[in-house]
């Protein structure tokens, strides 16, 4: 039996300075989560797939997901999404196969 699956994993929260709450309405109080999605098998991660973006109001607690972000706040979670990296451990699966082959070709040999 072979589990497999995919996670997402917490790599950075920003707060936006300009953006609005459009529930209650505050200013400098929004929180965008970036969340990297990897494909694991036995909960050993090998690749990341997708990257997504989740804001949070700090004041009322209103959380929005990518379909319920405001037009005037696509923009800057667009560029926030893009210039965070994510860690290198979602790569530990495909790092240790990598290392399981070339083991193999060593002792082959």
């Amino acid at each position: 039996m072979i589990i497999f699956g995919s996670r997402a994993a917490h790599i950075k929260s920003v707060r936006s300075s300009t953006g609005f709450c459009p529930s209650c309405h505050s200013q400098g109080e929004l929180q965008f989560n970036i969340f990297r999605h990897h494909v694991h098998i036995f909960w050993i991660p090998l690749f990341p797939f997708m990257k997504t973006v989740t804001v949070q109001c700090g004041h009322c607690k209103y959380a929005m997901g990518k379909k319920e972000i405001p037009e005037n706040l696509k923009n800057e979670s667009r560029r926030i999404k893009k210039e965070t990296k994510g860690p290198i451990w979602q790569f530990a699966g495909l790092i240790l196969f990598g290392l399981l082959i070339a083991m193999l070709f060593i002792l082959k040999s």
